[in-house]
């Protein structure tokens, strides 16, 4: 695990990665039912807060949506929308 987090730290990646308030590139992926979902178009009715779900297999994943989902209500009355992205 350490070899692996230095090679990380090593390859710079952090550094080319977005950071909070950065815009994310434009993307379409499939919702669980295979439609193709576009982020462009989801933007047509405010703005985006994007999570990445790794799966229930996680647990730090798990905690962090189970936060994301409290507070969800606050986020769509500030005219947003909570998308979360997973494999």
């Amino acid at each position: 695990m350490h070899r692996v987090t230095d090679e990380l730290i090593a390859s710079g990646q952090a550094g080319r990665a977005l950071h909070a308030g950065d815009r994310a590139p434009v993307f379409a992926l499939p919702d669980p039912d295979g439609k193709l979902v576009s982020s462009q178009d989801l933007l047509t009715s405010g703005p985006l807060v994007l999570t990445f779900y790794r799966g229930a297999w996680c647990p730090f994943c798990n905690l962090d949506l189970q936060a994301l989902e409290e507070v969800r209500p606050d986020i769509e009355a500030r005219g947003a929308l909570l998308l979360a992205v997973s494999q």
